[in-house]
């Protein structure tokens, strides 16, 4: 199935591929309470990475 495109969560995918890149403690964990769009920050990194919109760090990592 298709993606919806995310919106407003710029920051935090961010935040999300700085921390995929580093070199060490490089292991994000999305906490909170439940609808706070937790999905939305991990659905929206997908598809950053689907359009190789991420660092060349992050493009090969699985």
């Amino acid at each position: 199935g298709k993606l919806d495109p995310v919106v407003g969560r710029q920051a935090q995918i961010e935040r999300v591929t700085q921390i995929l890149g580093r070199r060490t403690k490089n292991n994000p964990c999305l906490i909170g309470e439940p609808g706070v769009g937790k999905t939305a920050i991990a659905e929206g990194l997908a598809q950053r990475i689907a359009s190789g919109d991420v660092p060349e760090t992050i493009e090969g990592k699985k």
